[in-house]
């Protein structure tokens, strides 16, 4: 007979938590170190990640989270509700905006956008470093920037890496 669950499966948390950023962070800001450009990325939109102490992750704290989950409504797909301690608590987008201290306010305008790619053309990248390949796996970004020796390239392609890595916390695809 096989053992019954406290939480039925269909009500199981679904999702993964994953956190491999302190390893690959590290490696940037080395990286960005040897290239003179950590001042640059303080000032960039997430200089907030480059002034801060390291993070401390705590999977126990996530795990009892993920225990604690709610349904989540389809009209809020962008945030999560929890019981904690007999206390409904939800995390969402801004509560992600206000920790990370990343600007959710609005983005570029049309007109910046244009800009951006008069500047740089916006497939140059995807061109020189990834053979203008529809897609970029993590680990051959990993290999670009670590490669690198360009140092605006170097810059772009850390910060692409930190998104994916960091924030996205993405697993390598073999």
């Amino acid at each position: 007979m096989a053992p019954r669950l406290i939480i039925p499966a269909p009500e199981h948390f679904t999702g993964r938590v994953t956190y491999r950023g302190t390893g690959i962070f590290a490696k940037i800001k080395a990286r960005f170190e040897e290239f003179n450009l950590n001042n640059t990325a303080k000032e960039s939109r997430f200089g907030s990640f480059w002034n801060a102490v390291p993070l401390t992750f705590s999977s126990v704290l996530f795990h009892q989270l993920m225990l604690h989950k709610m349904k989540v409504d389809a009209q809020e797909e962008l945030r999560m509700r929890f019981y904690v301690g007999r206390k409904e608590v939800r995390f969402g987008v801004l509560e992600f905006a206000l920790i990370t201290g990343l600007d959710f306010s609005s983005g570029p305008t049309e007109e910046e956008k244009a800009a951006q790619v008069a500047r740089s053309g916006s497939d140059r990248l995807i061109n020189k470093y990834f053979n203008r390949s529809d897609s970029v796996k993590t680990e051959a970004l990993q290999l670009q920037f670590t490669n690198c020796q360009n140092p605006e390239d170097l810059y772009k392609l850390g910060l692409c890496l930190f998104v994916e890595s960091v924030l996205r916390a993405a697993r390598p695809t073999r």
